[in-house]
């Protein structure tokens, strides 16, 4: 991970961001001598693996019953 002065990285912070966009890069910022910050890309998800871990995943009895005992205690709004 390479390391950029707080100073620098607020000069080209465009470019900072670009290369963490398209290049995965990540940086810490540092100011007088010590670390203060990480750049670096979010993971995304198009959620294809939480679908996958349902598929998966076999519900337990109770947790239906639950769910519909939760739902019979909600009381109904009316809108108008």
């Amino acid at each position: 991970m390479a390391e950029i002065s707080a100073t620098k990285a607020s000069r080209s912070f465009a470019e900072l961001l670009d290369a963490v966009e398209h290049d995965g890069a990540e940086s810490t910022l540092i100011r007088h001598g010590k670390a203060i910050a990480r750049i670096q890309a979010v993971e995304t998800s198009n959620g294809a693996s939480v679908k996958e871990i349902l598929r998966d995943w076999a519900p337990f009895p109770s947790f239906a019953h639950a769910i519909r005992s939760t739902r019979d205690l909600k009381e109904t709004e009316e809108r108008t």
